[in-house]
């Protein structure tokens, strides 16, 4: 159950963000990008590496406080649900996520490097570490 959750919460994340569209929207600032690529480099790691997964009541309220910033910066449900259907938007982020990956030393086809990047970003106590935890 908690698995189905958290792929529900990570993939609200990574395809509910907020930006601005072909309606008249509140412009996405930095911040929002950044919390999301947090949640989406997490979200490879835990899916490449057999030994993390995700910190499921962290991400509930790191997904929630996305939300609650968005809102606050003048977005609405419909504006920041919209963003989950243009493909535009998840191709920059996924981008974003594979460059932050080869920036960190992950070689893709090597399941053991996502491993090693999920175990740093835990012991930093980084962003996305928080998201994890090791099995």
């Amino acid at each position: 159950m908690f698995k189905n959750l958290t792929r529900l919460i990570t993939t609200t994340l990574v395809v509910g963000s907020l930006t601005a569209g072909a309606t008249a929207q509140p412009k996405a600032d930095d911040e929002i990008f950044n919390r999301l690529l947090t949640v989406a480099v997490g979200n490879e790691i835990r899916e490449k590496c057999p030994t993390i997964e995700a910190r499921t009541i962290a991400a509930t309220l790191y997904f929630l406080g996305i939300l609650n910033y968005a809102r606050s910066i003048g977005f609405t449900k419909d504006q920041m649900f919209a963003y989950r259907d243009d493909p535009k938007n998840q191709e920059s982020l996924r981008k974003a996520t594979y460059a932050y990956l080869d920036k960190h030393g992950v070689n893709r086809a090597v399941p053991a490097s996502y491993c090693t990047l999920g175990t740093a970003e835990i012991a930093q106590n980084s962003e996305t570490g928080k998201l994890l935890k090791r099995r």
